[in-house]
């Protein structure tokens, strides 16, 4: 037994159709943001591709009452960008790869892309490099894997789970998200949240 594609699914309401999430990984990255975002991140936040989340979250914190269409787009774009490294970050947690920004260029094909398959191809991977590196930490989604955990082995939970009543779009990972259980945790319930409603994004963009 082992999570599959289903799972990411029913867990994350993530598409696991559509087209593969592929972009290069060799472009002029700092005309990419510039292009995206209208903003050159300075050479401590952009590194060999890896743009620091922390700068883009202070960057674009509070968007302006004035902003205009295309301002607002630069805003969403980069909350995206952060919502992305919830699931695709490295190791060190602090930078996600520019070409996920590269993905999200165009609001019109966002939804098109397969994220549950690459979501969940980014779990494996990271485990498997737990596994035979004899690695002590692990990155990636591990959120679904808790989740699936609790859903087939429910004796692994670790405090009664207050379940919530659902929409039928809702992601059934949702159940658990209670503020009981981001304390009981010690979550970022910012986190928690929004790794869950990462469907309104990247499944319901237009």
């Amino acid at each position: 037994m082992s999570t599959t594609l289903q799972d990411i699914s029913i867990v994350t309401r993530l598409p696991i159709d559509g087209n593969a999430v592929c972009e290069p990984t060799n472009l002029d990255w700092e005309t990419v943001c510039q292009n995206l975002l209208e903003v050159t991140p300075p050479s401590t936040a952009l590194k060999d591709g890896g743009l620091r989340i922390t700068w883009v979250r202070n960057t674009f914190l509070n968007l302006p009452e004035s902003a205009n269409a295309v301002t607002i787009q630069q805003y969403a774009r980069a909350y995206m960008f952060q919502v992305l490294a919830l699931l695709f970050r490295n190791k060190s947690q602090s930078r996600l790869h520019c070409c996920f920004l590269q993905l999200l260029a165009d609001f019109g094909v966002i939804g098109e892309y397969s994220w549950g398959s690459a979501t969940l191809a980014f779990l494996y991977k990271e485990l498997c490099i737990v596994a035979i590196r004899k690695s002590t930490e692990v990155t990636g989604p591990v959120f679904i894997l808790q989740l699936w955990a609790w859903k087939y082995l429910p004796y692994l939970t670790p405090i009664p789970i207050n379940l919530t009543n659902l929409n039928s779009d809702d992601p059934y990972g949702c159940k658990y998200c209670t503020m009981a259980l981001v304390d009981a945790l010690s979550l970022n319930p910012f986190h928690f949240e929004t790794e869950l409603i990462l469907v309104d994004l990247l499944y319901g963009a237009d």
